[in-house]
C-alpha cells in the first residue's frame, strides 16, 4: 500500500519510535544488540500505547478493514528492522 503514511507521518513516526527505543533499551522487549540500535520489539502496545494509531490511519484501516473484516482488531504489535 504505497502512500498510506505522508513522509511527515513517516518522521513523526520514527521520532516516537527513537524515544521509546531509548527510554525503554534496558526492557527485554526491546532487541538490541551490545549497545547499538534497537532492531526489533515485542509488546509494542505496552511499551508504545499510540502506535495503535498507526493501524487506525484512515489509510491503512479501510484497506485492512476490506480485507480481514469489520470484527478485526490491533491483538499485538511487533517491530522488526528488515535491512534490505
Amino acid at each position: 500500500l504505497p502512500g498510506v503514511f505522508s513522509p511527515a507521518e513517516v518522521a513523526a513516526a520514527l521520532a516516537q519510535w527513537d524515544a521509546v527505543a531509548r527510554e525503554h533499551a534496558a526492557d527485554e522487549a526491546i532487541l538490541a544488540n551490545d549497545g547499538g540500535p534497537a532492531y526489533g520489539a515485542r509488546d509494542l502496545l505496552r511499551l508504545w500505547p499510540g502506535v495503535v494509531e498507526l493501524a487506525r490511519h484512515p489509510n491503512l484501516s479501510g484497506p485492512l478493514g476490506a480485507v480481514l473484516g469489520p470484527a478485526a482488531g490491533v491483538v499485538r504489535v511487533l517491530f522488526f528492522d528488515k535491512p534490505p
